[in-house]
């Protein structure tokens, strides 16, 4: 025992010295919109909003970090690491969905095997678009040879498609790409109406959708798509008349 204690005596002490390596920490998370999506609102998030993201770290051992990010809601470029700092860009893509957080999970990890997990949200996909006709508008007359023009507005950006289906049911259509598509966007600061122009069967002039039936009742139907939610739509009655 003394032999040990005397030729051991060093690994002991080194022992008695030992520091266990120490976790990193995070000291500060930043998500800034870049210029290109400003005035964007983060709690009415769709696709192709980008981010630019800041990270600073804190290494107990300052032995260097490195830092990783994965997302369901997006990809990640430009990725600069100076330190314990790091900058990186973050661009949503088509899985943010109806009011869920859009979330980014960051590992800041450091050469020994130290590690930092956590769960960042940016925001969060928008809520459901509302989607109106003019309430004098859901049901008019049209003549045969001649117009009509109803009014329709949403409540966010998006894009629009108007046809006449005399079989379709309320929540059942979708978007059909063999179908003029119309953007939908603020005007003066604010969601307003846009006017939709129909033309009756026996009508020349260039329209967004022409009737089917003659001295009948036709379905003209506005169908919404926001970027991110299912498309939706509504329905105005148009009753061609001679």
């Amino acid at each position: 025992m003394i032999l040990l204690t005397s030729c051991g005596g060093s690994a002991i002490g080194n022992a008695q010295d030992f520091v266990p390596n120490e976790n990193p920490q995070l000291a500060s998370f930043s998500a800034v919109l870049a210029p290109e999506s400003a005035g964007i609102d983060v709690n009415s998030l769709v696709k192709d909003v980008v981010f630019n993201i800041t990270v600073e770290g804190i290494d107990p051992e300052d032995e260097g970090l490195d830092f990783e990010f994965t997302s369901d809601f997006g990809t990640f470029g430009g990725k600069e690491v100076s330190g314990n700092l790091c900058k990186i860009t973050f661009v949503t893509n088509d899985k943010v969905k109806i009011e869920t957080p859009v979330d980014i999970n960051l590992a800041i990890t450091d050469p020994i095997g130290g590690e930092y997990k956590g769960v960042h949200s940016v925001g969060k996909g928008k809520k459901k678009a509302v989607l109106e006709i003019h309430p004098g508008d859901s049901a008019i007359n049209c003549n045969n040879n001649g117009t009509a023009s109803i009014r329709v507005k949403a409540d966010c950006k998006g894009y629009y498609q108007v046809i006449c289906d005399n079989a379709a049911l309320s929540g059942t259509l979708k978007m059909n790409d063999s179908e003029r598509i119309f953007p939908y966007d603020e005007t003066g600061g604010i969601f307003d109406y846009v006017t939709v122009t129909i033309s009756g069967l026996s009508s020349a002039v260039d329209s967004n959708v022409k009737l089917k039936l003659n001295s009948a009742p036709n379905n003209i139907w506005i169908i919404f798509c926001d970027y991110i939610n299912d498309d939706i739509s509504v329905k105005s009655v148009v009753t061609a008349v001679p």
